[in-house]
């Protein structure tokens, strides 16, 4: 961003679990989104809502907070059952880099892959565990 070349690539890994629909506690979408745009400017507040509106699209329908009926599964509550922000970075994963397959005439839409990382890479420093801990530690980085 701005010229200045990136020097870090974080995975978050959440676990979710849903919650019967008549919970009080836990999240939905709705309540995420109704919190975050509390804190932001009517500019801000229009620019993200409009552009989580696509959330969803191509299952038929997309999220429209502002809408009187928000469809259920919006509003379905769920709980994070684990959080793991791992530093992919680390040399100790081991991932296919874009040097590898330069010069492979692809197709983009071909190629997939499924990544299995470990609970631990390094120590209690691989990934950082807990939302709350890995919104602090990206937030201690990007200062």
């Amino acid at each position: 961003m701005g010229g200045v070349q990136e020097t870090g690539l974080f995975l978050l890994s959440v676990g979710l679990v849903w919650l019967p629909n008549d919970q009080p506690m836990g999240f939905t979408l709705h309540k995420i989104v109704s919190n975050l745009i509390s804190t932001l400017s009517a500019g801000d507040r229009a620019e993200f809502l409009g552009r989580i509106s696509g959330y969803a699209g191509s299952a038929g329908r997309g999220y429209e907070h502002d809408s009187p009926e928000i469809a259920p599964e919006f509003r379905r509550p769920f709980t994070t059952s684990f959080a793991r922000l791992y530093d992919m970075t680390d040399s100790r994963i081991r991932l296919p880099r874009s040097d590898v397959l330069a010069g492979m005439d692809l197709v983009p839409e071909s190629v997939s892959y499924r990544i299995r990382l470990p609970l631990q890479v390094n120590g209690s420093l691989n990934p950082t565990t807990g939302l709350a801990e890995a919104a602090a530690h990206v937030l201690a980085i990007s200062n």
